[in-house]
């Protein structure tokens, strides 16, 4: 018996249909993209700069 996956309302189909190669995003897609998970109620956290990488470098 397969577990199905529950559908869940933040989940959001796929840009580019199977098969296709991720060189055909653009930036155009992406900002539409963006636009539409915004507009549905996302919300994205923009992070600031975190010093632990400079000290790793």
């Amino acid at each position: 018996m397969a577990a199905t996956k529950a559908k869940s309302a933040k989940t959001f189909p796929k840009s580019a249909p199977a098969g296709k190669s991720a060189a055909t995003i653009t930036h155009e897609r992406i900002e539409h993209d963006i636009a539409e998970f915004e507009k549905s109620g996302g919300k994205i956290e923009k992070l600031g700069n975190t010093p632990v990488f400079k000290k790793i470098r």
